[in-house]
């Protein structure tokens, strides 16, 4: 692991996310059982897949560097400061993204679905053109 990090990085999220994956295709009704919930995003094995690359990343930083170096990463990892733009940006262009393509549909005149909050600027038919 320590020769090739990386490689061990995806080699650890892919066994550990298609793992889970098979086993719910080889055995859905016992791990149904099991568990006491249905396989759908909420059961327990679908958060440790969809976890896979964290949990990776945190073997492969522990045994490549060490106890020290899995709290320097958590340092980085934590610094709120640093990481807060990053958040605005993806959280924001994600929303962003996500109104401009509302827009886009409502103004074709496409159905779409009501948002559980009232955005009036968008879908207002005043504020959109004939297409």
């Amino acid at each position: 692991m320590k020769k090739h990090p990386l490689t061990s990085f995806f080699l650890i999220a892919f066994l550990i996310t298609w793992g889970i994956a098979g086993l719910f295709f080889l055995f859905p009704d016992q791990l149904v059982a099991l568990t006491g919930k249905e396989a759908d995003a909420y059961h327990p094995l679908f958060r440790l897949a969809a976890s896979a690359p964290t949990l990776s990343a945190f073997l492969v930083i522990l045994c490549v560097r060490g106890k020290q170096g899995l709290l320097a990463f958590w340092a980085r990892y934590l610094d709120f400061a640093i990481q807060l733009r990053w958040y605005v940006l993806v959280f924001g262009g994600i929303a962003g993204f996500g109104l401009v393509l509302r827009y886009l549909e409502k103004s074709r005149g496409l159905q779409v679905p009501d948002l559980p909050f009232s955005l009036d600027f968008i879908g207002n038919s005043d504020m959109i053109g004939e297409c």
